[in-house]
């Protein structure tokens, strides 16, 4: 279902040498065609191997296949090979699992053929930082169920702390402002009574302002906590 919503799909793990490494197998039967040794890379693997003492076997072998038509991304921290086919309207890039293989590959080559495949943007995204207070993660996905599915260039992210809720709003594209406009709207006014901070504001900040404007004084009477929450408010 990625390709019919992104451009680029990411996909890490499963080109290992064991029975349950399948990646590149399912790929290649999503795109009905057939595995093919790639032969460069099964010259390099056969050279570390003597010089290791070790010897070709299936398992090592097996490593060095990859789709029909799709291009090799070399692994110069482990054995198995990478690569990047397109995949309908998409570009699927499958790496190795192993974080530090992973990264390496990622900025080696898939960092490079994103660049070259996704246009710059003048523009940069509209973003909006929302902090909720009082509603769980579960109610807001709910007061915002009429927003979804999200068209391509908007996205809604939630991250959960103690006793907060984040919510981040990016719109990015040419009618990043129009949309920008459109959904922080829906979210203010559905959400409007748990917003309690934007952006780099937090809560407590938010409440102290709220004091300093209605000239209202607060009294602390603290116990366990030591004193943390008056330290807060006036820090």
């Amino acid at each position: 279902k990625s390709e019919s919503r992104a451009r680029i799909i990411l996909v890490t793990g499963g080109l290992g040498p064991t029975e349950d490494d399948c990646t590149r197998e399912v790929v290649a039967s999503l795109l009905n065609v057939s595995l093919v040794r790639d032969e460069h890379y099964f010259k390099k693997m056969s050279c570390f191997l003597e010089q290791t003492q070790r010897c070709m076997t299936p398992a090592y072998e097996k490593q060095v296949f990859i789709p029909e038509g799709a291009v090799p991304m070399i692994n110069d921290l482990g054995s198995a090979l990478g690569f990047y086919i397109p995949f309908k309207s998409a570009m699927l890039f499958v790496m190795p699992g192993v974080p530090k293989e992973m990264k390496e590959m990622f900025e080696s080559f898939v960092l490079p053929q994103i660049q070259l495949l996704l246009p710059i943007q003048d523009k940069k995204p509209c973003m909006k930082l929302y902090t909720f207070t009082g509603i769980g993660e579960a109610k807001i996905a709910e007061l915002l169920a009429p927003l979804y599915p999200l068209p391509l260039g908007v996205e809604l992210a939630y991250r959960v702390k103690i006793a907060e809720v984040h919510l981040q709003l990016i719109v990015s594209g040419a009618e990043a402002e129009s949309q920008y406009h459109r959904y922080n709207t829906f979210i203010e006014k559905a959400l409007r009574l748990y917003i309690k901070a934007y952006d780099t504001e937090t809560v407590l900040e938010n409440f102290v302002k709220t004091f300093q404007k209605t000239g209202c004084s607060l009294a602390v009477a603290e116990s366990c906590t030591g004193g943390l929450l008056a330290s807060q408010l006036v820090s």
